[in-house]
């Protein structure tokens, strides 16, 4: 259980002790609209999330919450810091609403959603935790949440390329996704990404001082290029973007992209815009399915620029049918 939780829900529990008339273990069918069960069931049929009961007194209150205490559990990012108390009677429900302590609160019948963080962060996910509650009592059938809400499973996109449907979602790491095929633009808050283009090989062969030098991939170099224009309103003084190929995560090979920018186009003053390159050295078996994946951006508190592995959000273009890039960077060319 959360520390910043237990003393909200010790607190409950004490008053719903010494109430008087309704036995607080008891479970009112008349009040009672939603069971902890059904509550649950619904959560993670449109999130994908299990929510974890604590009960507090008998069947008269039951708290509902994501398993926090581990930030390698997929309902951290979206869900911290909330709690859902499914009431059994009168009594419970207004021990909940008069004692919690709670920043801001929503009933649903018996049903009442707290959120305890402060924050764009804790009113994100109180948000997100309030628009999930409002469908108890819809068919299943008619449960929809917004798209940037709904798990991409549940609207037909794959997150991590392929073909096909595009558009935002959340993965199953509970990551808000925003995926386009490789012909069209990927619009960011801060930032668009534009005519992509791919090329592969073994070798790097760099030109300077008279002489060259080589360098060797481990497996296979991948090399994607990208228009990127800043639409925000400061500079964009790097991009570190990912390439996700099959569930995996690849980081970019940095001492081999430093052979490939000719020209570096950072920082990358507002309104403008230039042509950047990533190189990724990965195992041939990925390297020989790269149309299969993405390349993948931040979308953070330092938008473009901040770090994938930190970002709740992250935008992807598919590489599927992307145009055949070149194979001379300045200096530097590519072969193998």
């Amino acid at each position: 259980m959360s520390r910043r939780l237990a003393p909200a829900i010790a607190g409950i529990a004490l008053l719903l002790s010494a109430c008087g008339g309704v036995d607080p273990d008891e479970r009112d069918a008349d009040f009672a609209t939603y069971t902890p069960e059904e509550v649950q069931k619904r959560f993670q049929d449109l999130t994908g999330v299990e929510l974890e009961p604590t009960v507090l007194r008998g069947d008269a209150l039951t708290a509902l919450r994501p398993e926090i205490d581990s930030t390698d559990n997929p309902g951290y990012r979206r869900y911290s810091g909330v709690s859902v108390y499914v009431t059994g009677n009168e009594d419970a429900l207004n021990s909940v609403e008069e004692r919690s302590g709670a920043r801001r609160q929503r009933r649903f019948d018996n049903v009442v959603v707290q959120g305890t963080s402060s924050g764009d962060r804790g009113e994100a996910a109180y948000a997100r935790m309030v628009r999930v509650m409002a469908s108890l009592g819809k068919p299943a059938g008619q449960a929809m949440l917004a798209p940037a809400d709904t798990l991409c499973d549940r609207q037909g996109i794959d997150p991590e390329g392929g073909d096909g449907k595009a558009g935002r979602c959340v993965d199953g790491e509970q990551r808000a996704v925003t995926i386009v095929n490789s012909g069209d633009d990927l619009e960011l808050d801060d930032a668009t990404i534009s005519d992509v283009e791919v090329s592969t090989g073994t070798r790097l062969r760099t030109s300077r001082f008279g002489g060259a030098d080589t360098m060797r991939a481990t497996g296979r170099y991948v090399v994607v290029g990208y228009e990127l224009l800043n639409t925000g309103d400061r500079p964009i003084t790097s991009v570190r973007p990912g390439l996700v190929i099959d569930g995996k995560h690849f980081s970019e090979d940095t001492r081999a992209g430093f052979e490939v920018r000719a020209r570096d186009v950072f920082p990358l003053q507002p309104g403008a815009g230039g042509r950047a390159v990533a190189v990724f050295d990965l195992p041939d078996a990925s390297a020989d399915d790269y149309d299969e994946g993405a390349l993948e951006f931040p979308v953070g508190l330092n938008g473009i620029g901040s770090s994938i592995d930190l970002s709740e959000e992250v935008g992807r273009v598919r590489l599927e049918g992307a145009e055949q890039g070149p194979k001379r960077f300045g200096t530097t060319r590519l072969s193998g």
